[in-house]
């Protein structure tokens, strides 16, 4: 039992290690420094990979010192290494003091390298002790920028976003996002320029700390929460590259997958979506039928992408950016019609009318896109957004079946076009010229006034 709280008690100093702040690695190691690259940047290679580390501004030839120190260091197995491991660090861009060895112990503080031509130090942050040389596969790499982190640390200005972009999921298409339908990717172009507390920037654009995307309807109300999968607490595997950087992207142009979710531990959900005909109370996997079980029934929303940078503490730096876009999932199609098809004596004078799945383009000539057989003077009118009326002029003829017949000339307000139908009904008799004596009338004769002429 003793052996099992001692364990205890070590895994938790060792996480409250991880949880305190850490000076930075050169002097004066208390005052902020120039941060010119984050984590989870796009990265040339070759292979293309995430910046696992920050970059930290510093001339060449800038003293380094160790941020940990009671560990062992690890040089990288290369002739004139320029990365080494202490502690859970990694240092690279360096030119080592000839005085560390490899595989020995060095102390916190202490001054181990200069910077070399790169003019920064490259700093990596494993989430356990680097007891290797060079990248360990079992590291999962951590901001040096999050909270509780590297101190201190401020950052005074907003990321921006520069465009919104939809796609074919999984494809290299770009679609109009005045009709998008099925399973969509948004592509989100943003960055960040990173002034810090002493007024200097990264001089260009490096990413963003995190980045997601919510869908509202033109009332301002939520259809899709807030779905944000690209944060850089930490970095995927390199072999998720392309689901985080969309095609395109370079060291200082990121564009990103702000659909996909690519630290799902499942590597079937990692390749994600916005489904736009997602049926109502399913799995987004699920395709709706018709537009009356659509979660997001053809129309307008609105698309907002949020993208955040650490600014200090725990506090972050937002910006905000919206596209209208419209979904056109479902053709139109007529979903009522008074008389209903079939019906038999029906009203001379009734007016007919047709009423659509949607609301509809009003644009659209109404006496051109329907007809009606055998012809009737009459006229076609808009009562609302999706139904119309058609008064006789002066009326249908009685004992006649009627055709109704609307093509596809007819539109919704996403263009597109009318499923056709057609539908009849049979009009009764003109009750005008068949007039016969009611009950009342038949009791209340007073008198028979009946002539006639008899013949031989």
């Amino acid at each position: 039992m003793k052996r099992i709280n001692i364990t205890v008690l070590i895994i938790i100093l060792f996480n409250i290690t991880l949880l305190q702040a850490y000076d930075w690695p050169i002097k004066e190691s208390t005052t902020q420094h120039q941060i010119n690259a984050t984590l989870g940047e796009w990265r040339e290679g070759p292979p293309i990979h995430f910046h696992a580390g920050v970059d930290i501004n510093a001339p060449c030839s800038t003293k380094v010192y160790t941020i940990e120190g009671g560990d062992t260091c690890y040089k990288d197995l290369v002739p004139s290494p320029r990365g080494i491991n202490i502690g859970h660090f990694r240092y690279y861009h360096m030119v080592i003091r000839d005085t560390i060895q490899d595989s020995s112990f060095i102390a916190s503080d202490s001054f181990f390298a200069k910077t070399d031509v790169g003019n920064h130090v490259h700093l990596q942050e494993g989430d356990v002790i680097l007891e290797h040389p060079g990248n360990p596969g079992n590291v999962h790499w951590l901001n040096p920028l999050r909270n509780g982190a590297i101190t201190p640390y401020a950052d005074y200005t907003n990321p921006h976003i520069d465009s919104i972009k939809f796609y074919r999921q999984g494809g290299s298409a770009q679609l109009n996002a005045d009709s998008l339908n099925g399973k969509v990717d948004i592509v989100a172009v943003a960055g960040d320029t990173r002034t810090d507390s002493t007024g200097h920037s990264a001089g260009h654009n490096v990413s963003v700390y995190r980045i997601g995307y919510l869908v509202k309807n033109m009332q301002d109300s939520i259809v899709k929460p807030y779905w944000e999968k690209v944060k850089f607490d930490s970095i995927p595997s390199n072999s998720y590259f392309s689901l985080v950087y969309a095609e395109g992207s370079s060291e200082t142009h990121f564009r990103y997958y702000v659909t996909n979710d690519v630290f799902n531990p499942d590597p079937g959900l990692k390749n994600m979506y916005w489904n736009t005909r997602q049926k109502i109370g399913e799995p987004d996997s699920i395709n709706a039928d018709s537009i009356e079980e659509a979660k997001y029934p053809d129309g307008e929303y609105k698309v907002i992408i949020k993208a955040f940078d650490i600014a200090y503490g725990i506090k972050e730096n937002c910006k905000t950016r919206t596209i209208n876009a419209n979904i056109a999932n479902f053709r139109p199609k007529v979903k009522y019609t008074d008389p209903y098809n079939g019906q038999n004596n029906v009203d001379l004078n009734k007016k007919v009318h047709i009423t659509f799945s949607e609301d509809m383009n009003k644009r659209v000539d109404l006496n051109s896109a329907i007809s009606i057989s055998p012809g009737v003077s009459g006229n076609f009118e808009w009562i609302n957004d999706n139904e119309i009326e058609f008064t006789p002029e002066p009326a249908f003829v009685e004992s006649t079946t009627y055709t109704i017949t609307l093509s596809d000339q007819l539109k919704d307000l996403q263009n597109q076009k009318l499923i056709p139908y057609t539908f009849s009904f049979t009009t009764g008799l003109n009750n005008a010229y068949h007039v016969y004596p009611t009950t009342f009338q038949w009791e209340n004769i007073d008198s028979w006034d009946i002539s006639t002429n008899w013949s031989q």
